[in-house]
């Protein structure tokens, strides 16, 4: 049995998994692995303006790597980040959050009154990891020595296997400390051959007797890796695919038979709403059963005509087959299963897409604009509000073509998520779409974007408020103080930035901003308040819908709908 140095063990092993970048801040508990992170080849501390931020960051990572790592301090740190830590495991984001905490050698007792509270302390020194045991896939705390390498590596399993949130905490005396190491043993892997086999027969016999299926495809394609297997099924079967609105960008929109985005009102075009809904078979494959990928629940699915695979569920539309089956070895097996099937007759949606250029709207026009500047090493990633839903039926030019908070819905994503996006694939150029709102939660991560020569080009869509609540409910709450957001680059020294007002101006300032490198470019976008997108529009009606049960087409607005078996925006039986 081989002794390390916990922290080298700790930085290394992370390194082992692909972990290159590691985000956080500096704080008394957690100092020392800030200390020695430096001291180790071929993996780096990126520190933020804020926690929140940090945790943003970490998300991003995560979504692109495969891993990501926040550094934090107890209590204030740990618990500044938790509202990111939450995001990540809605949006099926595997980050490892590494807390100090107080010296082992601590004890608190309740009942003696001169036993002290350590500084950072909330309740009692076990409040912080019973809170984010609400929060997280699982909790670890590393209480000694001879535990600490194990339980290194079952987190950051954990972590990985699940796609979700861990947490990891170590008291701060421990991280100076020589750890024992044993030989790394192979994890048996339980079979479920027959299980499987059984069920891949079952999907392929769907498959074959459908006359016209198509793939649903969700969030754990990008997070397992898992296109090579769905391109592979889309060619052999010439089978179409759409995307919910968290998948969207798995694969990239351009690719032959992708036609964009498909949750019920809120679909890429009518006509392929109803070619999925008049679909005989809906293969759906990674993808999460939320309100927003049901299109508030608009989307028209039938039970009898689903087969599913995702975590936890691999099947059809009423029986579990293989509940504990891993989704991505299910998904390969069934690529290479359906290998040898007759190719199906070419039935595609006729779809011409969304026409965003011929929209009374300018924030539609807009959005044209910034969909003529895409390209193979472009990713969108969008804010909250119509930086996000506006951008839903843009077309992405590459796989993980766009990232986005799109079930969360936290606002102050998208800037710091540039970090850590590029970080992750410095051969990408992210392209942010950000509102004011959001922007003035976390735009100052473009401090951290210039200290590491990052490049990402944001658009802030200044509309003087919070645009979407707007539409559920105005009032002055929802208005913003004014900031010139072109100055920006001023105050932190540095990048580039614009100031537009029409689509002519934004197509100049994006041509710009593509030729300048190795620094944020900052292009402020006017838009008059009450102007949205179109498909903002469509979701805000959809979400009033389910609010009040009253219908937005519906010319009386105090009775419940009366044409539902025509009404676009009418709850669909199969969500009860």
């Amino acid at each position: 049995m081989a002794a390390h140095h916990f922290s080298q063990y700790l930085f290394t092993s992370l390194r082992d998994h692909g972990v290159r970048y590691c985000f956080g801040i500096p704080g008394d508990y957690v100092l020392p692995l800030f200390d020695a992170i430096e001291k180790i080849d071929g993996i780096d501390s990126i520190v933020a303006t804020h926690e929140p931020a940090a945790a943003f960051s970490a998300d991003a990572y995560a979504r692109l790597n495969g891993l990501g790592v926040l550094l934090v301090t107890y209590g204030v740190g740990a618990l500044n980040v938790m509202n990111g830590v939450a995001c990540a495991y809605a949006e099926s984001s595997p980050v490892l959050v590494i807390s100090g905490a107080p010296s082992s050698r601590y004890s608190y007792h309740e009942e003696n009154p001169f036993s002290p509270m350590v500084h950072h302390t909330v309740k009692n020194p076990h409040s912080q990891i019973e809170a984010f045991g609400r929060l997280v896939e699982k909790c670890f705390r590393i209480k000694d020595k001879e535990s600490a390498a194990n339980t290194i590596q079952e987190a950051i399993r954990c972590a990985k296997n699940n796609k979700r949130p861990v947490y990891l905490e170590v008291s701060s005396d421990l991280m100076l400390q020589e750890i024992p190491v044993s030989a790394k043993k192979k994890r048996a892997v339980p079979s479920q051959g027959h299980e499987i086999n059984n069920a891949l027969d079952y999907f392929r016999q769907r498959i074959q007797a459908a006359e016209n299926p198509v793939l649903h495809l969700g969030v754990e394609i990008s997070r397992y890796n898992l296109q090579g297997a769905v391109k592979k099924m889309m060619a052999s079967l010439n089978i179409p695919a759409v995307l919910t609105p968290m998948g969207k960008g798995v694969i990239a929109e351009d690719f032959p038979g992708c036609y964009g985005v498909y949750a019920g009102v809120l679909s890429h075009s009518p006509e392929m709403r109803e070619f999925v809904e008049r679909s005989d078979l809906v293969i759906s494959l990674g993808a999460l059963v939320t309100d927003v990928n049901c299109g508030v629940f608009t989307a028209d699915l039938k039970q009898d005509k689903m087969l599913i695979a995702r975590t936890g569920w691999i099947g059809d539309g009423y029986a579990n087959l293989l509940p504990a089956a891993p989704l991505a070895v299910f998904i390969e097996k069934l690529a290479d299963h359906l290998a040898g099937v007759k190719k199906l007759p070419s039935v595609a949606p006729r779809n011409k897409g969304f026409d965003y250029a011929s929209s009374d709207s300018i924030m539609d026009r807009f959005l044209h604009v910034i969909n003529s500047h895409l390209n193979e090493h472009t990713l969108i990633i969008a804010d909250t509000g119509d930086s996000c839903y506006g951008s839903l039926f843009l077309q992405t030019r590459r796989d993980n073509g766009f990232m986005a908070p799109l079930f969360y819905n936290s606002m102050g994503f998208a800037v710091p998520a540039a970090v850590g996006a590029q970080l992750a694939e410095p051969g990408v150029r992210p392209l942010v779409l950000v509102g004011d709102g959001a922007f003035q939660m976390t735009g100052l991560e473009i401090s951290t974007m210039l200290r590491y020569q990052l490049d990402p080009i944001i658009l802030i869509f200044n509309n003087n408020g919070y645009g979407m609540q707007r539409l559920f409910q105005d009032g002055p709450f929802n208005t913003l103080g004014r900031w010139n957001y072109s100055k920006v680059t001023s105050l932190v020294n540095g990048g580039k930035s614009w100031k537009v007002s029409s689509p002519d101006e934004l197509a100049a300032a994006l041509a710009q901003a593509g030729t300048i490198r190795n620094c944020p470019c900052i292009i402020e976008v006017i838009v008059p308040q009450g102007q949205v997108s179109t498909p903002l529009r469509i979701f805000s009606d959809a979400v009033k819908r389910e609010k009040t049960g009253l219908c937005p087409l519906q010319i009386t607005k105090n009775e419940p709908c009366s044409h539902f078996a025509r009404c676009a925006y009418c709850r669909a039986a199969i969500w009860g």
